[in-house]
């Protein structure tokens, strides 16, 4: 008898052993999958974010706020919102809207052809004729896509007629 409990003994420790070892490469698992989990509850965030931004129009109003600011940072040395008699070096940017809209009304249009010429102005671009003669053909200035994006994305949605323009 006295042999039989050691063995039983030994059996139980070995079972004992391999639950733990087994436990432990389970809670390795488990802290793996935690942090998966964790990861993807960030990405959902992001995601929900991003519908909330498209379908509440945040996203196109943070692109309005930077068209604006590239605008002004690029655009209105000479492009002033309101004509100002005496100081204009280039026509107010109502003007070239309401002339880009009379012939490009739609959106991507308009886009494109104000990228067209502000990248390599040319009087065969030009839609302003009176301004070429006036003011000249603009320099290129080096504003970049990105930058073109959002000040064309400001300049077709903004209403300048508006006070506070």
């Amino acid at each position: 008898m006295k042999r039989f409990i050691p063995k039983t003994s030994m059996w139980v420790w070995f079972v004992l052993g391999g639950l733990v070892l087994s436990a432990f490469g389970q809670m390795d698992r488990l802290t793996k999958l935690n942090a998966q989990a964790e990861t993807l509850k960030q990405d959902l965030a992001e995601v929900e974010k991003e519908i909330k931004q498209l379908t509440t129009g945040e996203a196109e109003d943070q692109l309005l706020v930077e068209g604006r600011q590239k605008f002004e940072m690029f655009c209105m040395t000479c492009h002033f919102y309101k004509p100002k008699p005496g100081n204009m070096l280039a026509p107010p940017v109502f003007a070239i809207r309401s002339h880009y809209l009379q012939t490009h009304a739609n959106e991507k249009e308009f886009r494109e052809a104000i990228t067209a010429y502000a990248s390599s102005p040319s009087e065969e671009k030009s839609l302003m004729p009176g301004a070429i003669m006036r003011f000249k053909i603009m320099p290129p200035i080096p504003v970049g896509t990105e930058n073109l994006k959002a000040i064309t994305h400001f300049l077709y949605h903004t209403d300048f007629s508006r006070p506070g323009c």
